[in-house]
């Protein structure tokens, strides 16, 4: 029997390994280096290129000449656009004879300004830690929520513009691990597709006609849109020659991974066995890209990205909220595992309408409903409005939050 908040002496070495790191994780965040690592100073390019790779069906994101013609007077970074700063992350430890599996819950984040061209941006990053998530039964596994990834994202003036927090569920296994039931393709009919093709088809950003707070009323649906169906996202490798002046021009020697036994997700490269026949197979890119790899860490098949549900979530609120609106919160949970090749229709409604430190504000419920029938994912976001009462004033004085 596994009880919440009674520990074996390898369960309170793993906690104290935990905590150990996690104290050495508070403060400024270095540079990493390597193709994640985001510049500090925020260019006009980086904005355009995040909005056009995000949300590519609305102009205000990443054309010039379309946000300057706003009342913003120009282009700001997309919601998520910040993210790319977040503090980095780290597995929670295991050892041998226990099998980690990871499960990605959401994030929180709050956007206080508008992040513009010529701002630098610097990463507080904030301690991690963990909650005892077991089952209050005691019948399973144990199982620990930790918050990571959390920080403040701060610019040259010294103010806080973004805030972020990621949070991971993770199991010990100490018994074979629990494997979901396994789910077919789903097979779309001539009818489904049409309808899909319709929804996409209608879909379209409010743009700059405003959507005053005054008008808005609680119960209000936001206007669908289909996400799907959904693909395999390619893993880009590395490896050859390097072009660097004065060096050899050689073909890398050649080199096969040895097979170390995984210790927990996700098992992204690499090998797996298989326990009934003892063999080791490759992972192909891990659990979004090979039903084998996904099964192994307890899935049912190869299952999205976070980012194929959390950002048509945000893209149906803010084709609602139109340009001279702003997202102040975005805060959204995985429900349920989507098998790549489903299609997710996203929709919502206004669940409040307030006033809050002289801001007008709405609160906007929205969800991802398969065709099989589910709710894969769910948020809430919190947006600006503006009304009727203000004069439209400048951009840097409607966000004072």
């Amino acid at each position: 029997m596994v009880v919440r908040g009674v520990y074996s002496d390898l369960e309170k070495e793993i906690i104290a390994e935990f905590e150990k790191d996690a104290e050495t994780r508070i403060g400024w965040q270095k540079p990493m280096g390597g193709p994640m690592s985001a510049d500090p100073h925020v260019t006009a390019e980086a904005i355009k290129k995040f909005g056009f790779e995000t949300d590519k069906w609305n102009p205000f994101w990443y054309m010039e000449s379309y946000a300057a013609a706003s009342r913003w007077g120009g282009l700001y970074a997309h919601p998520w656009f910040l993210a790319q700063f977040k503090p980095s992350e780290r597995m929670m430890p295991t050892r041998k004879g226990l099998f980690r599996t990871f499960y990605l819950m959401g994030h929180d984040i709050e956007y206080y300004q508008p992040v513009r061209p010529g701002d630098v941006i610097k990463t507080w990053c904030r301690k991690p830690y963990i909650e005892d998530n077991t089952d209050l039964s005691g019948k399973g596994p144990r199982k620990f929520r930790y918050v990571d990834g959390w920080g403040d994202m701060i610019n040259q003036r010294n103010e806080i513009v973004f805030t972020e927090k990621q949070f991971v569920e993770v199991t010990l296994h100490t018994d074979p691990i629990p494997v979901e039931k396994y789910l077919e393709d789903y097979g779309y009919t001539q009818e489904e597709l049409n309808a899909m093709a319709d929804m996409i088809e209608k879909e379209k950003p409010r743009g700059g006609i405003p959507r005053y707070w005054e008008d808005v009323k609680e119960g209000d649906k936001i206007d669908p849109i289909c996400w799907g169906p959904t693909e395999f996202t390619p893993i880009i490798g590395s490896g050859g020659p390097t072009n660097i002046p004065g060096s050899i021009m050689e073909v890398p020697r050649r080199s096969i991974p040895r097979y170390e036994e995984p210790l927990g997700g996700p098992v992204m490269f690499g090998y797996i066995p298989d326990k009934k026949t003892g063999l080791l197979y490759p992972t192909h890119g891990g659990r979004h890209n090979w039903d084998r790899a996904a099964q192994f860490e307890g899935g049912s098949r190869a299952w999205i990205y976070n980012f194929e549900s959390r950002l048509p979530m945000t893209r149906a609120v803010t084709n609602w909220m139109g340009d001279d609106a702003f997202l102040c919160k975005f805060s959204w949970r995985h429900v349920w595992r989507t098998p790549v090749g489903d299609t997710l229709i996203v929709t919502g409604r206004v669940a409040k309408k307030y006033i809050e430190n002289n801001e007008h504000l709405v609160d906007i419920k929205v969800w991802c409903l398969n065709l099989r029938g589910s709710i894969t994912d769910m948020a809430r976001a919190t947006v600006k409005l503006v009304s009727r009462e203000e004069n439209f004033p400048g951009a840097k004085k409607v966000i004072n939050r």
